[in-house]
């Protein structure tokens, strides 16, 4: 099951004009991988007022993904910017070793930090139910993924990273280079996008 979290996100982000490029890549992409049953599983948030929550939507695309392919064997949670290369269809294809998550976005430069699982991670679903998933609270860009980290840690699920493969980004904007080159104008003016926690607070420690 492939998860996608969505919101359109104007004018930052046309994430519909990506979905719509997404979509038949991934239908393609996973209809050639030979005797495997897959689906798409399309997570969006409502125009609330609030900023975008990934965490909570990938953990609704979870249970929703379980009802949709009962017994299924890998849960991928992946962002709609990115497209895979075909070199890539046999670690989608193939179920994490139990125990492991597989960060497939490891081959996707973008967010290259050392502990980065974002972008697209691969669970077998009991592993993910094992780390309680994603945290509900985090609401805007950052710090989702860290803490799925510092659980995944907590239950001993360790991280194996491809090396093999590409994607297609679709989306030049990078919000954590505007943290890196400290630019207070371009921080302010992306700030309705950032989750405000990452200004607060000081090392992120597992939530109780």
């Amino acid at each position: 099951a492939v998860v996608v979290p969505f919101r359109e996100q104007l004018p930052l982000q046309s994430r519909r004009a990506q979905l719509e490029r997404f979509l038949p890549h991934m239908e393609a992409f996973l209809t050639s991988i030979p005797n495997c049953r897959s689906v798409i599983v399309i997570v969006e948030q409502s125009q609330d007022g609030r900023k975008f929550n990934r965490g909570q939507l990938l953990n609704i695309g979870f249970v929703k993904a379980m009802e949709a392919l009962p017994g299924l064997t890998s849960f991928i949670t992946h962002d709609v910017d990115l497209l895979p290369s075909t070199e890539m269809q046999p670690v989608y294809a193939n179920p994490p070793p139990v125990g492991h998550a597989v960060h497939l976005a490891s081959v996707w430069p973008k967010y290259g930090y050392a502990t980065f699982i974002g972008g697209v991670l691969g669970f077998r679903p009991e592993d993910f139910r094992r780390t309680n998933g994603y945290p509900n609270d985090y609401w805007g860009w950052g710090l989702e993924d860290d803490q799925l980290a510092l659980r995944m840690a907590h239950c001993k699920v360790k991280t194996l990273r491809v090396k093999r493969g590409s994607y297609e980004d679709l989306d030049p904007v990078n919000m954590k280079g505007f943290l890196d080159r400290g630019d207070r104008e371009d921080i302010k003016r992306h700030m309705p996008w950032y989750n405000a926690d990452m200004f607060r607070r000081g090392e992120l420690k597992l939530d109780e």
